[in-house]
């Protein structure tokens, strides 16, 4: 969904895989690995079950250039695959990711993300440490429809627009337990294909917010993919 290079190396990426899955939650319900097969010694080379000499076919003959040629290719690196954890959420191209500003202590070679998964209608917040490559869920967030966007207000609130058009506020304050819903209000009324775009307003001209002091305020433009129309904000 998005691409986060590591801190100090950003030539390199750390592998992170199964965001929303719990590999030993659900190890019961992988498949298990086949039995080994025991293979049968078979007899000497250029002699058959009756002992009598087999007829050896001659290699073919290899194209001295054609050798050549594959020697010098170079070998074409194959992008690491997740494996597939069965019981995990369904991922969907409605899923989205962003990165979290935070008051938490976390070491300099970590992050936190917030990641929705739009069709269990939840928001995953979750500690990255990019150095160790492990991953921890510190909370959950169940939303009320699938979420469809995600923007940050600050450090303690969370706005999560949803599929029908609304906007969910979250309060994710690092010293409480668990995040708590604060507010729901209809952004996009009678939109089905939800909140598409959340949008920040830096430092906006009068002629936009009909208001010269914008002091103490923050702006924001919405859209929803449905609707014809580009709501502004003020907070």
């Amino acid at each position: 969904m998005n691409i986060y290079s590591s801190l100090s190396q950003p030539d390199r990426i750390a592998p992170l895989f199964n965001f929303d899955g719990d590999e030993e939650a659900l190890a019961h319900l992988q498949p298990q690995p086949e039995p080994e097969v025991e293979v049968v010694a078979k007899p000497p080379r250029g002699e058959d079950e009756s002992g009598e000499e087999e007829e050896i076919p001659e290699p073919e003959p290899v194209d001295d250039d054609e050798d050549e040629e594959n020697k010098n290719k170079k070998k074409v690196k194959e992008p690491p695959v997740a494996p597939v954890l069965i019981g995990r959420p369904e991922p969907s191209d409605r899923d989205t990711m962003i990165e979290l500003r935070t008051k938490a202590l976390i070491p300099t070679s970590s992050t936190i993300l917030a990641v929705s998964c739009f069709k269990s209608k939840q928001v995953l917040i979750m500690l990255v440490d990019i150095k160790t490559r492990s991953k921890s869920i510190r909370s959950k967030i169940v939303n009320q429809h699938s979420p469809t966007f995600l923007y940050q207000i600050d450090e303690d609130h969370l706005l999560v627009g949803t599929l029908n058009g609304k906007f969910e506020i979250w309060n994710i304050d690092s010293d409480q337990e668990e995040p708590t819903i604060k507010q729901v209000f209809d952004a996009h009324p009678g939109s089905n294909a939800g909140v598409s775009q959340i949008l920040k307003l830096v430092d906006p001209s009068p002629m936009i917010i009909g208001d010269k002091g914008a002091d103490g305020f923050q702006y924001l433009v919405s859209s929803a993919a449905d609707k014809p129309e580009i709501l502004i904000w003020k907070l």
